[in-house]
């Protein structure tokens, strides 16, 4: 017999009891799209929560994740994401404490399975957790931002190949490589290369670095602060 105990202080939400832990629920994405959200959301999610959705996109794709709302802050609560996103797979914050907010999306290796999950500990205080979006895309060698998205490049005449319209605004993007197994090595190559000044919150950042630049940017490859046109990672 397990027993549960509730109690409000300071806005906050104390949940205890004395069952043995559990372990996470995970749940299997069989289809495409598929929209995952915290439980009860958009209502303030419930303590003791640890859930996960797995996801492995069909042979020749890669899953793309949009996150449409982030709300997951308080003790103990925060969401993993893997593979990891710039070395990194803990996620927690909103958009007043955006410090530790995952990309708006993402885009993940190829042939690779994703597991997203959710955590909430004992002590809840009114957030409500997340809505996001998983779904399948072909792959391709191209890493580009959304403006040229359908664009079929030539890879010996890219720089020659103008994007259709510029980018738009609220871009957070991520794109994850595939790990490399040993004595592999992956060469990048920019063919074009036009973004804003930081000054206007258009950057790139690139991990691992190449040059130790944190924040890439101009009006073409020439410029100062352009990433290098060809990295080779070993």
């Amino acid at each position: 017999e397990c027993v549960r105990v509730e109690a409000k202080a300071e806005l906050d939400l104390v949940v205890d009891d004395d069952c043995p832990e559990r372990p996470p629920e995970t749940i299997v994405i069989t289809e495409v799209p598929f929209d995952i959200k915290t439980p009860e959301y958009p209502k303030a999610y419930p303590a003791n929560q640890d859930i996960c959705w797995s996801w492995t996109p069909k042979c020749g794709n890669y899953a793309y994740l949009e996150f449409f709302d982030f709300d997951v802050l308080g003790r103990d609560a925060y969401v993993t994401i893997n593979p990891p996103i710039n070395g990194k797979s803990k996620f927690y914050g909103n958009e007043f404490n955006p410090a530790n907010l995952p990309p708006k999306t993402i885009g993940f290796p190829a042939d690779t399975a994703v597991m997203i999950c959710f955590k909430s500990g004992k002590i809840v205080n009114g957030h409500k957790g997340f809505s996001a979006r998983i779904i399948d895309k072909p792959n391709s060698d191209w890493i580009h931002s959304p403006n040229y998205n359908n664009v079929k490049e030539d890879y010996y005449n890219c720089s020659d190949t103008p994007p259709p319209y510029g980018y738009g605004k609220g871009i957070d993007h991520c794109d994850v490589g595939s790990p490399l197994s040993k004595g592999q090595t992956i060469n990048m190559h920019f063919c074009r290369f036009d973004i804003h000044s930081p000054l206007e919150g258009d950057f790139l950042t690139i991990h691992p670095n190449p040059t130790g630049i944190p924040k890439y940017f101009g009006d073409s490859l020439e410029a100062a602060e352009a990433p290098p046109q060809w990295t080779e990672y070993p």
